[in-house]
């Protein structure tokens, strides 16, 4: 029997197909949720930055997200702390209530550092 290139060229082809419709019609994955603040955090950030308009706080968002995780403790004890990861010769805390820890607080203090630093992040070590 001979050897030719059209036995190999009938079994690939229906093979190739098969592969690609198994591939293009597999099972798909969900796309990863995004991530929500909590309900304080989120609200105190709103409430903060919510004049500067939704881009603004869009930005204040992924900027507390990568400082503090969005975790109001966060830093407790330490130099930075709450979810904007402000220290005390950033700001002076205490003319929001002295409480960097509570969300609120720490969003109306870096409300101003953004603002007094002319409408910039350059106070974080993160940015938007």
């Amino acid at each position: 029997m001979r050897h030719t290139p059209m036995r190999h060229t009938r079994l690939v082809i229906p093979i190739l197909a098969l592969l690609v419709l198994t591939a293009a019609c597999g099972p798909r994955l969900a796309p990863a949720p995004v991530p929500v603040p909590p309900p304080a955090v989120s609200m105190s950030i709103n409430e903060a930055f919510g004049p500067y308009g939704p881009a603004v706080v869009a930005q204040a968002t992924r900027v507390a997200k990568c400082e503090s995780g969005w975790v109001a403790t966060a830093g407790a004890g330490s130099y930075y702390q709450g979810i904007f990861q402000l220290g005390r010769h950033i700001v002076a805390i205490e003319s929001y209530g002295g409480n960097f820890l509570d969300p609120w607080q720490s969003s109306q203090a870096a409300r101003d550092l953004y603002v007094s630093r002319g409408y910039s992040w350059s106070a974080w070590s993160c940015r938007p």
